[in-house]
């Protein structure tokens, strides 16, 4: 009668240090797979400009647009850059948007017309028509809530290399290293300063018309450029 071979229990169950090789082994793969997705979605991100151009059809063009140290002039271009800002951050381009920058207003017959240059940051291997065509249809969805701002609808954005960026907005508004890079934070390692705490920003005007800035550092003392008492 054939009686078949016992089954020692050493080929019934794995070896424990298999076991453990492929367990310990399986993990590493699954943190350096997750590392490398990291990577990638967080870390691994290049800053694209746009620049674009406004039609506001119902502000008037007057000598106090066309310098940004006038009141008016910080007015208007602050409540464009806060719809843009708003648009983009309810948008699914909240992530990538980092922030946008009025570089001129200009007149464009009786009405104005704001040159802006936009910030985003997208990972490298995104396709750049395709983000063309996902900034412009937001910046659609803003033209129909723009508030009391009536723009002209046909918007069209233009890339820039970082290096045009630079040099427009330069030749445009004369801007320093802050608002070239389009930083989204002015001040890097600050920490929020505390309701009424100095300095203060002021305007030293001259038949109430703006003449310099200055910082209040104290209730006795402003410090600004030497050229303003001339």
């Amino acid at each position: 009668m054939y009686r078949p071979a016992r089954v020692t229990s050493t080929s019934r169950f794995l070896n424990p240090y298999v076991v453990c090789f492929i367990v310990v082994a399986g993990v590493v793969i699954l943190a350096v797979t997750i590392a490398l997705l990291v990577y990638f979605l967080a870390f691994d991100q290049k800053s694209y400009f746009y620049r674009s151009s406004f039609q506001l059809l119902n502000v008037e063009y007057n000598s106090q647009l066309n310098s940004p140290a006038t009141q008016e002039y910080r007015t208007l271009s602050g409540r464009i850059e806060s719809l843009i800002t708003k648009t983009f951050k309810e948008s699914n381009l909240r992530n990538q948007f980092i922030r946008a920058h009025v570089a001129k207003l200009r007149q464009d017959g009786s009405g104005v017309r704001a040159d802006v240059v936009m910030k985003f940051q997208f990972t490298r291997n995104n396709n750049g028509a395709s983000m063309k065509s996902r900034i412009e249809s937001v910046l659609r969805q803003m033209l129909n809530n723009s508030g009391n701002l009536e723009i002209n609808p046909s918007t069209e954005i233009t890339s820039l290399t970082d290096q045009a960026a630079a040099n427009w907005l330069i030749n445009e508004c004369g801007a320093g290293p802050d608002l070239i890079t389009l930083s989204e934070q002015r001040i890097l390692g600050g920490t929020e300063a505390e309701e009424g705490s100095w300095p203060w920003q002021v305007s030293l005007r001259l038949n109430n018309a703006h003449h310099c800035g200055g910082s209040l550092i104290n209730n006795m003392w402003i410090l600004t450029a030497a050229h303003c008492f001339r």
